[in-house]
């Protein structure tokens, strides 16, 4: 990798004072620099290609969880309905689940609700003070009711 764009990344995740978000490929950059798990970046999650060994772009529902992630505090136990589109969205991880942070599942194990096979439903996890995130689905993609939901929208105010 690029050893000033690795400086900048460090500089950044050391700071106290900043906020994540990785959508999509920004959830796969995460989880592939180890940035879910900056201090031991070996056991950061890892995302794999989907069980279907296709790619998927559906309208699913997730649950926000009880988690400590910032930006989904207010969110907390809501029901959204979000779009995914990836072949590469299924969460791997090296250790048992209940040693990460999830923050977002999908609201069914099984396919197609849960579109890449993730254990658990797992869509999205968070590091452990919850500033960073690390998410499948995107919310970007529901916010207007014309397109099949704006639950997006409840998503970015959440932000605030």
């Amino acid at each position: 990798y690029n050893d000033k764009a690795r400086e900048a990344i460090n500089r950044f995740y050391s700071r106290k004072d900043t906020l994540s978000l990785g959508v999509c490929n920004g959830c796969q950059l995460m989880a592939e620099l180890g940035l879910i798990t900056p201090e031991n970046r070996e056991i950061s999650p890892k995302m794999k290609h989907n069980d279907s060994h296709k790619y998927e772009s559906a309208f699913v529902g997730v649950t926000v969880q009880d988690s400590p992630s910032v930006l989904l505090s207010s969110l907390k136990g809501s029901k959204l309905g979000i779009w995914v589109s990836h072949g590469e969205g299924k969460f791997s991880f090296p250790n048992p689940l209940d040693q990460y942070n999830i923050a977002l599942r999908y609201n069914y194990n099984a396919y197609p609700a849960n579109p890449n096979g993730s254990p658990e439903g797992v869509a999205g996890v968070c590091y452990p003070d919850g500033r960073y995130l690390a998410m499948m689905p995107h919310p970007e993609r529901a916010c207007e009711k014309l397109f099949g939901s704006d639950d997006g929208l409840n998503f970015f105010k959440g932000f605030l």
